[in-house]
């Protein structure tokens, strides 16, 4: 009888580690999931910003260069005497950019 009690109580203990474990398991698999979709979720927003940085970085290049070319214009329309309206008009296409 006392055999018998034992090999229940170990069937029993067996039973609710068995149980203990498996509940641990499932929620390490879902905390590792939050944390995988977590790191997911952070590198996605990382690189949006690093391409974001990038695009602005290109814009303000570009529009230093548009501007710098159009400065140039400017003074070459001045130097060969073109008329006065075609000089304000660069001038006011460059004040443009450089507003923008």
């Amino acid at each position: 009888a006392i055999n018998s009690a034992n090999e229940d109580a170990q069937r029993h203990t067996t039973t609710a580690v068995d149980a203990v474990a498996s509940k641990i398991g499932s929620g390490l698999e879902a905390s590792n999931e939050r944390l995988a979709r977590t790191l997911i979720d952070k590198q996605q927003a990382v690189a949006a910003d690093v391409a974001h940085k990038a695009a602005v970085e290109a814009l303000q290049n570009a529009r230093h260069e548009t501007a710098s070319t159009l400065d140039s214009a400017v003074a070459r329309s001045m130097e060969s005497r073109v008329s006065a309206s075609v000089a304000d008009c660069l001038s006011k296409t460059r004040d443009a950019v450089r507003d923008a």
